[in-house]
């Protein structure tokens, strides 16, 4: 999909593959991809959309699926999270935490915790039994490198599994990021989202490993042309001075910086974080 959609942008002004690949890559291999036949690096494709004067953020939201299953799921679920509709959100836990257990169909339990995880948030009260996180744990690590569907569904149970699961998991999925930047754009990007947005869980409920994975983080080498990943590191370590010294005025300094950066998305995703302190921006 990313290769078909690169090759519509380029063709729409009217680039050949000669010129955009100058130094960059073969025209073999950007053909084969923009075909469907192969993929490219992340830092390549960077370099490539830059060529077209398109931001990665604007070729991700170009390539979002319609009408996937997972996505249309989760797009309700946010809705309701946003209006606090904990009676509609418990109904949709039950219904697929039952056609798990009568299915053993693991997209329902991915279903079902996202569901538990937004509850966990409204009402402080985890609805995903210790058998039931278990078998999430086993979904998520049973094959030898993460995909989308097993990233989404860490990225959205972060409150509800226990925090030595969650950071054997972040840690799990940092080993992982050179392999998932190399073969999938996307699942590259969910993925750092992920291990930023559930370090800044543990902030909250674990300061010590949330230092430790800090410390980790900084050690990576990531793509620094993606502003968000650039930004929410940042602010992951504004968070734990914050727990440390207890100043807010860096973070209160950091929120104004992002907020003038015109990302309404990343602008909200620092204020949940902030959020989750119990403090106000």
């Amino acid at each position: 999909m990313f290769g078909e959609v690169f090759k519509k942008l380029r063709k729409s002004k009217h680039i050949t593959l000669e010129a955009i690949s100058k130094d960059v890559i073969s025209t073999s291999q950007l053909s084969r991809w923009e075909n469907g036949l192969s993929d490219i690096s992340l830092n390549k494709l960077i370099i490539l959309l830059n060529r077209i004067n398109v931001s990665p953020q604007e070729f991700i939201a170009m390539t979002i699926p319609k009408n996937n299953e997972t996505n249309n799921f989760l797009k309700n679920l946010s809705l309701l999270y946003s209006e606090k509709d904990s009676i509609s959100i418990y109904r949709i836990f039950l219904k697929n935490i039952a056609a798990y257990h009568h299915t053993n169909n693991v997209d329902y339990l991915f279903h079902a915790s996202a569901a538990a995880n937004v509850l966990f948030d409204i009402k402080n009260k985890n609805y995903l039994t210790p058998q039931d996180q278990q078998d999430l744990k086993l979904f998520l690590t049973q094959n030898n490198h993460w995909n989308l569907s097993t990233i989404q569904a860490f990225g959205n149970s972060g409150f509800i599994l226990p925090n030595n699961t969650v950071f054997q998991l972040i840690n799990s999925l940092i080993e992982d990021i050179v392999y998932l930047e190399n073969i999938n754009f996307e699942f590259y990007l969910e993925a750092w989202n992920t291990i930023i947005n559930n370090s800044l869980i543990l902030v909250k409920t674990d300061f010590k490993k949330s230092k430790l994975l800090l410390a980790r983080i900084k050690e990576l080498s990531y793509t620094e042309p993606y502003l968000s990943i650039t930004v929410k590191v940042n602010f992951l370590e504004l968070l734990i001075h914050y727990r440390e010294d207890g100043n807010s005025e860096p973070i209160k300094r950091f929120l104004e910086s992002a907020k003038v950066l015109g990302i309404p998305n990343l602008y909200n995703d620092l204020l949940f974080g902030w959020a989750l302190l119990k403090l106000n921006s």
